[in-house]
């Protein structure tokens, strides 16, 4: 071979080693990119995979290779990715910033339960439980920060924040969850079985949320405890100066205090903003061994719509006296629609006051609620079985704003702690059942009274109400209980069923009703005061379709129907229109069968011409 050949050689093995070299070192790139896009995709797309086979080494949470703990996930994942996490038990408790718990969140992240290692794209967290477990170790979730967190199909239990200190007064809060100015949602999971603590006061043994844009979606809430030894609050859920959306959850065996004072068996919440609908809230309870108030709900300087709930079978004190039953609604706006509140109790113990609902300087709007065989108390004086109202002055330390009728102006300490309102208190209701309450003495349905009538009014309009078969042991008021300082004006209501008493009105209130079925009350109206009828009043059967099965519809032969006024009511509790003919007295509007009814389309104001 000649020089020139074999020059030629060496080139053309140098152009092809080179050329393997590049194609190596391209290969070589694109495997460690491949490496790199394992562990974390672009932003806000990528997955990180945990299952309890996995291995925490750096570069899991592929489908092949997952990670093994969900805080390694975690940890691996971009803010804005999500952590998949198979079926099994999570417990493995880690320390933070002084923290203790299964999960710490500081960046925005999904997790989402319920997969297994052969299908991470569909969760179904039924079949394939998926379970963080703090062992009483520590919280289960733990999230701060201006964050967006999203947590489904996940078990939340066996937290216990003890020691961990965390609300807005330094006190334990949140033994399964605990978030602090995040956005958070919490959707289709089980929370059960965490406590906040058992050494001093205590908030939200399932949820703590401080500051936060919380929506719970379709969880099941239950058997949490705020507190063991000292008073408490919110045993299930504590919402603190949030904005929250609650739809669909199942609040239930909640306990806010076990030996002390307890506040909001199944939730708490404090100057927020919020909506409930669609909620069951049952079998909570307050206080087991002292006083407690609001065994399903306790709403405190808030601002609140409740539409579609059942709130059913709490109880706020069995130890002591109670107040609210099934909800304590303290100087806050409230709108409550087409609730159920049934089967309710104020305390089992000792003096007790609105077995279904108890409010307190609360500015409300009642629209087609059922209230329905609550009881004030079952073991001494029972104020309301029903409802009842009371100002009550409060110890409280801060400022309050707000537009709506009751206006809290709060003096600083120097003048001491007290509560004031500005203007009268003012309730509506309209289209409620009040109806199979009992109150140990005043007001088996309905009780209202100003505790300082010097330095407090209320006045309420009741239009479209049936308040029926109520009791009070001794005798007083069992449909209506009306005390110092009140001023009512009913409208189209059916009074019936009462063995004593329809309405008491103290000596010098003043009670106006227009449009009133009397019927089967020992007397129709009682007491000192003065009572204004209208130039209609009935008395006769109200016939309902089956009292005796919570059935208070009005039959076809009802004396109630077309006997009513124009109240302005256009729908009826079961949201029908109103009138079919003329109104119909009580709740109920009778259609026949087949009837055509109407459908109301907006009122649209032209200006004139």
């Amino acid at each position: 071979m000649t020089s020139k050949g074999r020059s030629l050689l060496i080139v053309i093995s140098l152009g092809l080693g080179l050329a393997l070299v590049m194609a190596y070192s391209a290969a070589s790139s694109r495997l460690r990119l491949a490496m790199v896009h394992e562990v974390h995709a672009q932003s806000g797309t990528d997955v990180i995979r945990v299952s309890t086979t996995g291995s925490d080494v750096p570069g899991c949470g592929g489908e092949s290779h997952p990670c093994a703990t969900v805080q390694f996930g975690v940890d691996q994942a971009l803010p804005g990715d999500e952590v998949h996490v198979a079926a099994g038990v999570y417990d493995d408790v880690n320390t933070r910033g002084g923290l203790t718990q299964v999960v710490y969140l500081s960046k925005t992240v999904t997790i989402r339960g319920g997969y297994t290692t052969t299908n991470w794209l569909v969760p179904d967290p039924l079949a394939n439980p998926t379970t963080l477990h703090a062992g009483g170790q520590g919280r289960v979730l733990y999230a701060n920060g201006a964050i967006t967190v999203t947590v489904e199909g996940l078990n939340l239990t066996g937290g216990d924040a003890t020691g961990l200190g965390g609300s807005s007064l330094a006190k334990d809060a949140g033994g399964g969850v605990f978030a602090y100015a995040a956005t958070v949602t919490v959707r289709n999971c089980m929370v059960y079985s965490n406590m906040a603590s058992s050494t001093q006061w205590a908030y939200g043994g399932g949820l703590y949320l401080w500051g936060t844009t919380a929506t719970l979606d379709g969880n099941t809430i239950v058997s949490n405890t705020a507190g063991t030894t000292t008073g408490s609050y919110g045993g299930g859920v504590y919402l603190d100066k949030s904005t929250a959306t609650l739809t669909g959850n199942r609040v239930q065996g909640n306990i806010a205090s076990r030996d002390s004072e307890g506040f909001g068996g199944g939730i708490y919440l404090l100057l927020c903003n919020a909506e409930l609908a669609d909620n069951l809230v049952q079998d909570n309870t307050a206080s087991v061994l002292w006083s407690g108030d609001g065994g399903g709900l306790y709403l405190f300087r808030s601002e609140a719509i409740f539409k579609g709930n059942t709130v059913r079978d709490n109880t706020a004190s069995e130890g002591e006296e109670g107040r609210g039953g099934g909800m304590h609604l303290c100087t806050s706006h409230v709108t409550l629609s087409s609730n159920t509140i049934v089967g309710n109790t104020a305390s089992t113990a000792s003096t007790g006051s609105g077995g279904g609902l108890s409010f307190c300087m609360t500015n409300a709007t009642l629209n087609g609620n059922t209230i329905l065989g609550n009881i004030a108390s079952t073991a001494a004086d029972g104020f309301g079985g029903g409802l009842s109202l009371l100002y009550d002055p409060a110890t409280s330390s801060g400022t309050l704003a707000t537009s709506h009728p009751v206006a809290v102006s709060l003096p600083d300490s120097r003048r001491g702690e007290g509560l004031w309102t500005a203007d009268p208190i003012l309730m509506t209701m309209t289209n409620n059942l009040v109806a199979r309450n009992h109150a140990a003495t005043q007001g088996g349905g309905l009780w209202f009274d100003v505790e300082d009538k010097a330095a407090n009014s209320f006045r309420g309009r009741l239009l479209h109400n049936t308040i029926a078969d109520n009791a009070a042991s001794s005798g007083n008021g069992q449909g209506i209980y009306i005390g110092d300082g009140v001023t009512l004006a009913l409208a189209n209501t059916i009074i019936a069923g009462h063995p004593s008493a329809g309405i008491v009105i103290t000596a010098g209130n003043t009670v106006t009703l227009e449009a009133t079925l009397w019927y089967a009350n020992g007397v129709d109206t009682a007491g000192g005061g003065t009572v204004l009828t209208g130039t209609v009043n009935v008395y006769d059967d109200p016939s309902f379709v089956n009292a005796t099965a919570w059935d208070y519809h009005l039959s076809p032969d009802s004396a109630a129907l077309d006997r009513g006024i124009n109240a302005g009511v256009r729908t009826d509790i079961d949201n029908r229109p109103r009138p079919y003919q003329a109104p119909d007295l009580g709740a109920d509007e009778y259609w026949p069968p087949g009837a055509l009814r109407p459908v109301y389309l907006p009122l649209v104001m032209r200006p004139s011409l």
